[in-house]
């Protein structure tokens, strides 16, 4: 099956969704006073190594903090947007869940190929993000052994449903690319900056303001190819990282140098 690896010493570049992006995916230095559009994306710098890009993306195209993605997309080799509407309209039948990408992901064939899955995941209202068969757990069963109102269990209850799709998800993703030799990264590009979490209203302590748990999975095809990777990966956990170093980790991994000057 390959091996899963959690690292807990990530942390988003930014507490501005916008700015976490555009400094995680391209080589823009964080808190840089420059456009980060003035520097090479990592797409641009995978296509001049010979790899195919791709973005494959289930976000609302029009909306707060996501105007940097639409870019880093055009970016890219090909790009499959699967979700068209706008963030501030309603809830409908046709706003598709993220499970919609499952259908649009690509066959690694002889090019090597870098890709980008942007899910919408907890963004907006996390009773709208999932499909009902998802709803495993309710205020009576998930047992939260924290002292919380009815409402905030309900809530709690709901972002456990949120993490049992996304895992549902992220199996789905293992299994389509287990075959061949990759090296698997799922994380969220902003985490909470506020003292106090939105789901659970419990406080966020300041080591934990802007942490973003990552999961590494490496294809046993990848493990044959780079015996020592796991451990080198698993390194990363000695130190604090931010997710604006991540474009300077897929180039080393990749064998990639690339001059600014």
């Amino acid at each position: 099956m390959g091996a899963l690896i959690r690292l807990d010493s990530i942390y988003s570049a930014s507490d501005n969704a916008a700015l976490a992006a555009a400094w995680t995916l391209s080589l823009c230095p964080k808190d840089s006073p420059d456009s980060w559009d003035t520097y090479p994306s990592i797409y641009s710098i995978f296509r001049a190594a010979g790899y195919d890009t791709y973005w494959l993306d289930n976000t609302p195209r029009i909306a707060r903090g996501l105007d940097v993605y639409p870019q880093l997309a055009a970016d890219c080799d090909q790009r499959f947007f699967t979700n068209l509407r706008a963030d501030d309209q309603e809830w409908t039948d046709r706003t598709p869940y993220d499970d919609a990408v499952l259908d649009q992901l690509k066959q690694l064939e002889s090019q090597s190929r870098l890709t980008t899955i942007h899910l919408l995941g907890a963004r907006s209202n996390i009773w709208w993000r999932i499909p009902e068969e998802f709803y495993k757990y309710n205020r009576l069963s998930a047992n939260i052994d924290i002292e919380l109102p009815g409402d905030a269990l309900d809530h709690v209850a709901q972002y456990y449903n949120v993490v049992y799709y996304q895992d549902y998800l992220l199996k789905q993703l293992i299994a389509h690319y287990q075959e061949t030799p990759t090296i698997l990264i799922y994380c969220s590009p902003v985490g909470v900056y506020s003292e106090w979490h939105p789901y659970s209203s419990g406080p966020v302590t300041p080591e934990m303001r802007g942490q973003v748990p990552m999961l590494l999975y490496l294809s046993p095809a990848m493990q044959r190819i780079s015996p020592t990777l796991r451990d080198q990966l698993l390194q990363l956990n000695a130190e604090r990282h931010n997710l604006s170093d991540l474009p300077q980790l897929l180039m080393r991994l990749s064998s990639i140098r690339v001059s600014l000057s």
